[in-house]
């Protein structure tokens, strides 16, 4: 049984869509999304009575909106866990279901889950469908419908999810380690009381699979120094934690990268990909090499190793010195094919 009735916050119409049944002391959800929620992990988690077992989402705080997101007439509904439980990661987690007409057995689809402050729509630029744009913590995020679903963009082309995977000109040396993330503990708990290893780097999203929080954290054994091994050689481990237990160890080679410096979704299917650098320094030139990779929950998967994407010679013969950084396209093909992407280089004064 799943009862609902806690705070809803209400948007416009909506009682357009309230089911029938007995009249209820507040506004409420169809049946079809409240069992649309019930299946979720979190919301399990947190509205599950541990004496009965029954899910209760009027133990829970939920915000409705009604957004017409393909622009048939009918409302569809957005629903944020604003309870503190669902927000344990510090930010709201939202679900987008669309309306269906009575009678309908499956159940509305989802069709959109991100973790945000606040979502809001626009018109859509390449369908019937208006995007999404979510909002904090970070930057914003703008959602395209496609496939059956809402997936993020790139956010550098407007007409599609294909563009610029990353600009090492303006890309960080590597993503800083997540707050609250405990260096110390973690690389005693993996490695024990060694002193020779280091966090080089970390990021948090959805990698193994779309709407998942994943922290993915870069270990480098050997210390600091191992990561600008002069040969790129020295092996590297990937951890991926789910909350503060580590869901799986991956090890990476050398040439696979020792700094995490990106995690796009490239091609747009909610799940985050990869983006390693591996540097290396060797007779008054600095290089940096690039790889992209697919996180599965056993294996990680390169997809595409690009090479130098950064030289910096400006130690070297006053002749010769300079110093390039490369740009990254992608044209929208496999992301394991070489051909769907293209190097821009950039030349910059020493």
């Amino acid at each position: 049984m799943i009862v609902l009735g806690g705070t809803l916050l209400v948007g416009q119409n909506a009682c357009d869509a309230a089911e029938p049944g007995p009249a209820p002391s507040k506004p409420g959800l169809p049946s079809s999304i409240r069992d649309g929620l019930s299946v979720d992990e979190q919301v399990l988690a947190c509205a599950t009575d541990e004496a009965t077992g029954e899910v209760r989402l009027d133990a829970l705080e939920l915000e409705v909106r009604r957004v017409d997101f393909n622009q048939d007439g009918t409302p569809d509904w957005l629903v944020a866990g604003r309870d503190a439980c669902l927000r344990n990661t510090g930010a709201t987690p939202w679900w987008g279901f669309l309306a269906t007409a009575p009678g309908v057995d499956d159940g509305p689809p989802r069709i959109f889950e991100t973790r945000a402050e606040d979502v809001r729509s626009q018109a859509g630029t390449s369908s019937s469908f208006v995007e999404l744009i979510a909002s904090g913590p970070g930057p914003e995020r703008h959602y395209r419908y496609r496939n059956g679903r809402y997936s993020p963009l790139l956010g550098r082309s407007p007409e599609s999810a294909a563009g610029r995977v990353i600009d090492f000109g303006t890309a960080p040396l590597a993503l800083e380690v997540p707050e609250g993330i405990d260096r110390a503990h973690v690389i005693d708990s993996v490695l024990g009381h060694r002193q020779d290893a280091t966090i080089t780097s970390g990021v948090r999203g959805s990698f193994t699979q779309a709407g998942v929080d994943e922290t993915l954290l870069l270990l480098q054994a050997g210390g600091p120094r191992a990561a600008h091994n002069v040969q790129g050689e020295q092996p590297a481990e990937l951890l991926r934690y789910v909350g503060d237990r580590l869901q799986a160890r991956y090890r990476l080679q050398g040439q696979d990268g020792h700094f995490i410096v990106a995690a796009p979704d490239v091609d747009g299917d909610g799940r985050q990909e990869l983006l390693l650098r591996a540097d290396a320094y060797q007779m008054g030139v600095s290089t940096g090499a690039a790889s992209l990779l697919r996180i599965d929950p056993e294996t990680v998967q390169v997809l595409q190793r690009f090479g130098r994407v950064v030289e910096d010679a400006c130690e070297g013969p006053p002749m010769s010195r300079k110093r390039r950084k490369a740009v990254i396209h992608w044209n929208g093909g496999g992301l394991d094919d070489p051909a769907a992407y293209q190097l821009d280089w950039q030349d910059e004064s020493c």
